[in-house]
């Protein structure tokens, strides 16, 4: 790396962690929020509702401090979404020349107090899962409904009508600024209200309807639980 390389070196992005220990990011009103979703029900479509709401109202506050990350590709197909999450400090990528940030594990399955920790940058629905692990730091006997709303507010990105957008054609795309627009969107337009749900016994869906996506996720989550 010569002397330029090391002055074009872009700034270090700033984790949620670091940003809440700077005062930059606001902390949870854990009053409000324990009026709003306290002993949530997976199985009522209003408690999701709240859940997502706060979910929502939760990321949107994230990329006021964090980057966007289009998501990762899932076995190379270029119409799969993976969530994405890089790290804060970038590296020198010798071979193509460029400043990179690493790759961090995502994902549902992931720890996402690593990812709250040391996350310079998020997709969306990585965003989602770090929010409702948030979250339920405070509110521990709503894990069930938190995961819900994740999968609702999963689900409304690909809903034109509540996005905005056609998200797998715009998600890898769009940059800080177009994500928190979609978010603000989807806040707008409470896609709560239209919620479904799956029982143990059927699904359950309001006359609006919901993505097809959602049921599918819930019941594979439901089985999944079960198991």
């Amino acid at each position: 790396m010569n002397q330029t390389d090391k002055l074009n070196k872009p700034e270090d992005l700033m984790s949620l962690a670091s940003a809440m220990k700077a005062g930059l990011l606001c902390r949870v009103d854990t009053k409000t929020l324990a009026r709003s979703i306290s002993f949530s029900a997976p199985t009522i479509p209003a408690d999701i509702r709240r859940c997502a709401d706060a979910i929502l109202d939760r990321v949107i506050s994230y990329y006021d401090v964090i980057e966007y990350e289009g998501p990762d590709y899932a076995f190379n197909k270029p119409s799969s979404l993976y969530p994405a999450a890089r790290g804060t400090a970038f590296f020198y990528d010798r071979p193509n020349n460029n400043w990179l940030l690493p790759r961090l594990a995502c994902g549902g399955g992931a720890d996402q107090q690593k990812l709250y920790e040391g996350a310079g940058a998020l997709s969306l629905d990585a965003a989602f899962y770090v929010a409702a692990h948030e979250l339920q730091q405070f509110v521990p006997e709503c894990a069930d409904c938190l995961r819900q709303g994740v999968f609702v507010l999963r689900a409304a990105l690909y809903d034109r009508n509540l996005s905005g957008v056609n998200w797998v054609q715009s998600c890898r795309r769009i940059k800080t600024k177009g994500a928190r627009k979609i978010l603000t969107r989807i806040r707008s337009e409470r896609v709560a209200a239209c919620l479904g749900v799956a029982t143990d016994s059927r699904p359950a869906i309001t006359p609006e309807g919901f993505p097809a996506s959602h049921i599918q996720e819930v019941e594979t989550s439901r089985a999944t639980n079960h198991a």
